[in-house]
């Protein structure tokens, strides 16, 4: 995490989870690395960039599949802490997949 992740991590009281979100995301098939924008944790939004490896030079089908089962992997974890995924639209920005979720309640 970087240095403002952290600070904005500690201000909203969720370093510990932050990080351990971070250490399994990393765990995961073709995920390489995560960035967070932790700033709407005052809203309960916790967002993440996490960036993928996917060899561009598989089959297509593979290729897919195994975008599909990443972004599955993601909303799977998040399910786990305690987070569902928004409506908003997961967006693809190239290496590099925006998510959106939010803190479940009870």
């Amino acid at each position: 995490m970087t240095e403002r992740e952290t600070k904005t991590a500690k201000r909203f009281n969720c370093l510990t989870l932050a990080e351990s979100i971070e250490r399994e995301l990393l765990k995961l098939p073709d995920v390489v690395g995560a960035e967070f924008d932790l700033d709407g944790m005052e809203y309960d939004q916790f967002i993440i960039l996490t960036k993928y490896d996917i060899p561009g030079n598989i089959p297509i089908l593979d290729y897919f599949r195994r975008r599909r089962e990443l972004v599955n992997n993601v909303i799977s974890l998040m399910s786990r802490k305690g987070f569902y995924k928004t409506e908003d639209r997961i967006e693809d920005c190239g290496r590099l997949f925006y998510f959106v979720f939010h803190k479940a309640k009870g």
